[in-house]
């Protein structure tokens, strides 16, 4: 029995793109294969050109970076917004009303935005971000996305080895060698064989960790290091 997986189709046009899959399904399931809707997802390429990547646990919805105290809601995207973002003067008072420059934008622009699409009744989410083939592409295109990915797991597993990493009983060498295959390696995993030119990214965003994970958790390592 044949076996297809992590299959992509492409197309300029979201009729096109219908179409390829309604011929894409039928030819699969001819041959006894089944696709999984559920798993299957929708990505414009372009869209949100000029959003920047979010940080934090409440990005901005305009410049992306977290919020504080001093922000207001929208209630279009449910997004917080910074005070100096939203373009509000004076103080800042709850209105459900209240709609982020971001949102406006998108209001007046021609294109609606689209959540799902439908193949013979059945529904497919449209995502900004996927991750294909352990490795995450954006709508927006670039190495952005994939590179957010990887500092987070390696942040990830970093805050897992904590409790390791800051251990008095453990010589330097031995945390550096742990932070080495356990922490890096997560970040720069399939760095080299995915051809998109991302070492450049990876590296200056890896660098800003090591400098936040050495005040963060003290695991002994020095940039000579």
């Amino acid at each position: 029995m044949l076996y297809a997986d992590d299959l992509a189709l492409t197309c300029e046009t979201m009729e096109g793109l219908l179409v390829k899959l309604k011929t894409w399904r039928k030819a699969l399931e001819s041959r006894g294969l089944r696709v999984n809707v559920t798993k299957t997802k929708v990505m414009i390429s372009g869209c949100n050109v000029g959003k920047p990547p979010e940080k934090g646990k409440f990005p901005c919805s305009v410049c992306g970076k977290g919020v504080g105290s001093n922000s207001i809601f929208c209630g279009t995207c449910k997004h917080w917004v910074h005070k100096k973002c939203s373009g509000i003067t004076g103080r800042l008072k709850d209105d459900k009303r209240f709609m982020c420059k971001r949102c406006k934008k998108m209001a007046m622009a021609d294109d609606s935005d689209i959540e799902k699409v439908y193949l013979d009744g059945e529904a497919i989410e449209v995502v900004e971000k996927f991750c294909y083939l352990g490795d995450t592409i954006g709508a927006q295109g670039g190495a952005g996305a994939g590179v957010m990915a990887r500092v987070r797991r390696g942040w990830s597993k970093f805050r897992e080895l904590l409790p390791l990493l800051t251990s008095r009983a453990l010589p330097l060498l031995t945390k550096g060698r742990v932070y080495q295959a356990c922490v890096r390696s997560v970040m720069m995993y399939g760095n080299g064989a995915d051809g998109r030119g991302l070492s450049r990214s990876i590296s200056l965003s890896e660098e800003m960790s090591d400098s936040d994970s050495d005040k963060d958790g003290g695991c002994g390592r020095t940039r000579s290091d």
